[in-house]
This record gives structure tokens, C-alpha cells and sequence, in this order.
């Protein structure tokens, strides 16, 4: 009977054993399962581009309404208060410089870029522009590497000017009829926009950009002060384009 009793309680002291150490095992599967495998940390974004660059510029731009605008026979009625709206769309090439930074997986450098610059005039007469220059809303340049793989962006504004265009004639007075001192045939226009980048570009961020085109027309393109037309036909100067036949075009940064 003695022998029953001990078996009885050896037997039973397993069981407690078994259950706490299966207690342990449960609870110890219970931690790891809470805490599980450590987190993949969210990958850091690559730091802006930084550094220079030049880039020769081939460029078309329009104005809109045409600077000078007469309606003529055919055109559009506008009011003679409307603020010019200057677009540019322009290719940058043979760049050259040194840059830091940008994705590793696409290190550079920079070999070309293309161009939108979108700005204001005040009311849309050449001396307007001539006066007053414009306000540069947008300077958009995207950038791209040898590969022909994007390198990013770079956003500006600024202002624009413009030398040489005067009255969009080479009279400084019609009455008496006086020709412009400063006239030199055959009157060449030449326009520069200077911009900061802005701090959130991931090229080149709050770098100066500075644009200087020279335009393919010329004052003595004009038929009109400020008009490439005579009446009946729409008279005014819709558009500048900018490549190379009177001079270079470039773009710089840093």
C-alpha cells in the first residue's frame, strides 16, 4: 500500500513538471510570436543633386497675345490691357559641370535637360516688356545622364528681361520720325531670365539659374513697330525662336 501511495505521488509529480515546463515552453512561444522578426526600416530617400552645370539652349517660346497684337481682319478681339503670357520649350545640350549626390543607382553626370520656362509681361506692348521685364512663375528643368535616364528635377521662379527690343522698332520717335541712338543693325534681341531653384528641387536645390537666349528675329524683322505683319493680316509678334542664328542661347546653375 506504501509503495502504491509513493508510486501515486511520483507519478503525479511528473505531471506538475511537464505541465510548468510546458507552460514555459507556451509562454516563451507566446513572447517571441508578440515581439516577432525586427522591422525592415523604410529606405531613406537619396539627398538632392548638388553642384553646376551649363547647357547650350535650342528653344522656341510664344507670346501670348502676341506683343504688339492688332487685330486685323481675322484675329481674335483683346482687350488692350492683357497681360502677355511668355512660353519657352527648349532643349539643353553639351552640358558640362560637376555634381554630388542624386541616387547612387544614377550617379551622372548630368549630359542634357529639357527646358519650360512660363512667364508674365504687363499688358502685352514691346515697350511694356522693355520697361517692366516679366515675372517668371515656372522654370522647370528636367534633367538626364548620358543613358538618357532621368536624373530628376529642378523647379525655379524669377524674372525676365529683355535688351534690344525697345518699341519693337529702330525709331526711339515716330514724331519727328527719330532713329534710336542705340539702334545697330540688324537690331539684335536678346533675353535673359535669372531664377532661384526652389529649397524642395531634387536637382540643384536654391541654386541660381541664370537663361540668356539670343533671338533668331531681329528688330529689322519688324514690317510694323512690334509686328512681323501689315494690315489686313493680324498684326503683332506672336513668337521668339532661339537658335543660334544671331547668337548662342545657355543656361547655367550654381
Amino acid at each position: 500500500m506504501v509503495k502504491e501511495n509513493i508510486a501515486e505521488v511520483a507519478l503525479m509529480n511528473r505531471g506538475s513538471r511537464g505541465l510548468l515546463m510546458g507552460g514555459v515552453v507556451s509562454a516563451g512561444l507566446a513572447i517571441t510570436m508578440a515581439i516577432g522578426p525586427p522591422m525592415a526600416s523604410a529606405a531613406s530617400p537619396p539627398p538632392p543633386r548638388t553642384g553646376t552645370v551649363t547647357c547650350a539652349l535650342s528653344a522656341d517660346s510664344t507670346f501670348t497675345p502676341a506683343l504688339g497684337y492688332g487685330r486685323g481682319i481675322f484675329g481674335p478681339r483683346v482687350s488692350p490691357h492683357a497681360d502677355a503670357r511668355w512660353r519657352v520649350e527648349g532643349a539643353l545640350t553639351g552640358c558640362t559641370g560637376t555634381q554630388a549626390g542624386g541616387s547612387p543607382a544614377r550617379p551622372g553626370p548630368i549630359t542634357h535637360g529639357q527646358l519650360v520656362l512660363k512667364a508674365k509681361a504687363v499688358e502685352h506692348r514691346c515697350e511694356n516688356v522693355t520697361a517692366s521685364g516679366m515675372t517668371v512663375s515656372t522654370l522647370r528643368i528636367r534633367w538626364f545622364d548620358a543613358a538618357d535616364r532621368l536624373l530628376r528635377t529642378t523647379k525655379a521662379t524669377g524674372t525676365a528681361s529683355v535688351a534690344g527690343l525697345a518699341n519693337g522698332s529702330m525709331y526711339s520717335s515716330f514724331v519727328p520720325l527719330v532713329i534710336d541712338p542705340n539702334f545697330v543693325p540688324p537690331g539684335i534681341i536678346t533675353f535673359q531670365a535669372t531664377a532661384t531653384a526652389a529649397p524642395d528641387s531634387q536637382v540643384f536645390p536654391t541654386e541660381p539659374v541664370t537663361m540668356t537666349a539670343v533671338a533668331d528675329q531681329t528688330i529689322s524683322d519688324m514690317q510694323l513697330p512690334c509686328s512681323y505683319t501689315t494690315p489686313p493680316l493680324t498684326q503683332g509678334v506672336p513668337f521668339f525662336g532661339f537658335h543660334g542664328v544671331h547668337g548662342p542661347a545657355s543656361l547655367s546653375v550654381g
